[in-house]
């Protein structure tokens, strides 16, 4: 019949879809980003924010320490930032999308066991 055609191809398409894009994700994993870049980077900031109290001592005095306080707590942040978006997968729920995924995929099986 024409409705279970269309089904079909719609959960044809869903699935095609579904594996490129676990290839894309696989991709992405499977991208080095060099350890080096990290280091030097983090390492950069902190010698950085270490000679940043001298520099607001000559122009605000005694309050160097809170603004380094706060320029440290916004810069470390995005470097914490930068850390996580290279390693998207640590951070992402993919156990309660696989479990989403898999609860779906039962479902639909179901339905055709039942056809």
């Amino acid at each position: 019949t024409d409705g279970k055609r269309q089904q079909h191809q719609l959960m044809s398409n869903n699935i095609s879809e579904l594996i490129a894009n676990v290839g894309k994700c696989e991709r992405i994993l499977s991208t080095p980003m060099p350890a080096t870049y990290t280091r030097l980077s983090t390492r950069f900031l902190l010698v950085w924010l270490g000679l940043l109290p001298m520099m607001f001592y000559l122009k605000i005095g005694s309050g160097a320490v809170f603004a380094t306080f706060v320029v440290a707590f916004f810069l470390l942040g995005i470097e914490d930032l930068g850390v996580q978006i290279e390693e998207p997968f640590s951070v992402l729920p993919l156990t309660r999308i696989t479990d989403k995924i898999a609860a779906e995929a039962s479902v639909v099986l179901n339905l055709k066991q039942k056809s």
